[in-house]
């Protein structure tokens, strides 16, 4: 991760050290990358190692991020979560309720909350959720009174010797 700090030409590492207003030095021992900060702010280096322990972070699913929104395209947002690390936001992991425009819930440049559910294994996209994140708010709620059912069959699997299909119940299950 040496060299996504240091940048191409020590571009990331000067432009760090010119908004923190510190002093970043980077060494490497026994195959491990050393990072000294020095500086008179405490803000600045706050910052500063915030911002390389963004570089070096490796996404892990499950995990909540603060994002940008970086675009909107007819099918979710791009979601800027880590330096450098962009996720999609599917139009249908926007709200619990159904998303007919991006734009109308985030714009570029928004700061969001979003999880990361998912890394493709083939070609290493991110795919990030946000009602898991937000609560749900009284309108959005089911009204009782008007609430439909329809029975649903649940199978309830228990094995017992000389049994081979599985038990059978039905259960009242609201509909959303």
């Amino acid at each position: 991760f040496i060299g996504a700090v240091i940048g191409p030409g020590g571009k990331v590492i000067q432009e760090i050290q010119k908004t923190t207003g510190t002093i970043i030095s980077i060494e490497e021992v026994d195959n491990k990358g050393i990072v000294e900060i020095a500086s008179d702010n405490a803000d600045g280096m706050k910052a500063a190692v915030a911002r390389i322990k963004g570089i070096t972070a490796s996404p892990e699913v499950g995990e909540v991020y603060s994002g940008k929104v970086v675009s909107n395209v007819a099918f979710g947002s791009f979601i800027e979560f880590l330096p450098g690390r962009q996720g999609l936001l599917h139009v249908s992991e926007i709200d619990w309720k159904r998303v007919e425009n991006v734009d109308e819930f985030l714009k570029p440049g928004d700061i969001v909350e979003i999880k990361l559910i998912g890394i493709d294994e083939k070609t290493g996209k991110f795919k990030l959720s946000r009602p898991i994140r937000i609560r749900r708010t009284n309108n959005l709620s089911v009204n009782t009174d008007k609430q439909k059912t329809r029975r649903r069959r649940v199978f309830c699997f228990t094995y017992s010797p000389g049994m081979h299909l599985p038990s059978r119940e039905y259960a009242d299950v609201p509909i959303c």
